[in-house]
């Protein structure tokens, strides 16, 4: 894995503890619900981390394992 993979790998990671502690979600069902209505969520607090999230999951491929 090349440097810039692994940073973004545990950069997601991190992220998913903050909104696991401070925010009661996670990064997977924000995800799920950034994709379900991603115009609606423009609005939200969210939206620059689901976004974040969201390439980082495409760039892995995580949601097609």
């Amino acid at each position: 894995m090349t440097d810039e993979k692994n940073l973004l790998k545990l950069a997601y990671i991190d992220i998913n503890a903050l909104l696991v502690e401070g925010f009661d979600t996670n990064a997977e069902d924000l995800v799920k619900k950034f994709r379900a209505d991603e115009r609606n969520f423009q609005h939200s607090i969210f939206d620059g981390i689901a976004r974040t999230l969201t390439e980082i999951r495409d760039l892995f491929g995580a949601d097609k394992i």
